[in-house]
């Protein structure tokens, strides 16, 4: 729209919505190609909301996610990712296995390390911090 001279006010949801509407009344070409997009938009918009709604309800149902998200920075979203992955807590004999089950590496996932690591062993690094060749004797 700013191509064609139509600058759209600041404003988010609705307010961007109809300040998008009010310019272009008099644009009749133009609306024909915007209009449909800006409904696509809201369309997204309306489903995304509903989604987040009931992932939300979801979760204040499950006493687990509810326990999880009392922890400070824990969401809808991370609480209800980490239940997902866990399904049952019975599947690890001790708190530190959960990472290896979730496919973490023990000691984390630094490049940093890794390089040092591969270095370490006498070898060089090819750019991946995981992949070393060994000088040959």
């Amino acid at each position: 729209m700013k191509t064609f001279g139509l600058v759209v006010p600041k404003g988010k949801g609705r307010i961007f919505e109809a300040n998008v509407r009010r310019l272009l009344d008099e644009e009749h070409a133009l609306a024909a190609v915007v209009l449909p997009l800006l409904e696509a938009w809201c369309a997204i918009r309306n489903r995304a909301a509903e989604l987040d709604r009931l992932l939300l309800r979801k979760v204040r149902d499950d006493a687990n996610c509810r326990r999880l998200m009392t922890a400070p920075g824990i969401g809808a979203v991370v609480t209800a990712s980490y239940v997902a992955a866990i399904e049952s807590p019975a599947n690890f004999k001790h708190a530190r296995d959960v990472g290896a089950g979730l496919g973490s590496r023990p000691g984390g996932s630094s490049r940093a390390k890794w390089t040092t690591m591969a270095i370490s062993r006498g070898g060089e690094t090819n750019g991946c911090a995981r992949c070393f060749t060994r000088p040959q004797p």
